[in-house]
């Protein structure tokens, strides 16, 4: 039995399949206050602006934005096997990385 060949890749269902599982992430972590630094990131503060914001030094904003970015990668990868057998996990994360 044939299977069926695999659908070309499309552009702006992967750039909106890596928003969806971002913003899901984000959500799941919106009481952490690393994560509050990171959104301030993404909005397009620099480290500076958000430190000052904060009322701390660039260094711990540093290292808020490390600790929030391992949360949100570990929080990622929940969704993902929410809807991914095991074996395609590991593929399924590969494939988001290309895109961020």
């Amino acid at each position: 039995m044939d299977l069926p060949e695999a659908a070309p890749a499309d552009p702006e269902f992967d750039r909106l399949w890596v928003k969806n599982l971002v913003e899901q992430a984000l959500a799941k972590l919106e009481t952490d206050p690393d994560v509050q630094a990171l959104r301030s990131q993404l909005r397009g503060e620099s480290y500076q602006q958000i430190a000052d914001r904060l009322g701390k030094k660039v260094t711990d904003v540093t290292n808020y934005l490390h600790r929030a970015r391992e949360r949100l990668g570990r929080e990622i990868e929940k969704l993902i096997a929410e809807y991914s057998s095991q074996d395609d996990v590991a593929d399924e994360i590969a494939a988001l990385r290309r895109f961020l």
